[in-house]
């Protein structure tokens, strides 16, 4: 079962649109939407909801509009060294870097940037070129 999730459109006044939906649905018209911010969000859904909500938000996004997505890291070292996961309790998915990357390019997303995101980039950056190092990474598309 999907939860029901906040979907939010930002207009001139932030939260002047308010749409509570199953992001698997998105009751908009196509191409009606600028941004979508999806931060820590993706891993909540079970895959196949996070591939349909990504179908989703390239249905609802504008043509040349971006989706920031942030979402924990399944590579990061820290979790190799503790024997650790990603997935468990709220999160029912995971998504590797490249994997993510690549899921969304065949989506039809293009220009997909990944960088480094969480506590790590604050003192590194965003662009170590080992992604095992970062606990989350954001990746940046456009339609």
């Amino acid at each position: 079962m999907v939860k029901l999730l906040r979907f939010s459109i930002i207009t001139k006044r932030i939260y002047d649109i308010v749409i509570n939906c199953n992001t698997t649905a998105i009751p908009l018209t196509g191409q009606s939407v600028d941004v979508i911010l999806a931060g820590e969000f993706i891993e909540h859904l079970t895959f196949d909801d996070a591939l349909l909500t990504l179908d989703e938000f390239y249905r609802v996004l504008k043509k040349g509009g971006q989706i920031l997505l942030t979402t924990p890291n399944p590579g990061y070292i820290k979790l190799k060294f503790t024997h650790a996961s990603v997935l468990g309790g709220a999160h029912l998915s995971q998504f590797y870097p490249a994997d993510l990357m690549r899921i969304m390019q065949k989506k039809g997303f293009c220009r997909v940037i990944l960088k480094g995101s969480g506590r790590v980039a604050k003192y590194i950056g965003e662009f170590w070129p080992f992604m095992w190092i970062y606990g989350s990474y954001l990746i940046s598309a456009n339609k």
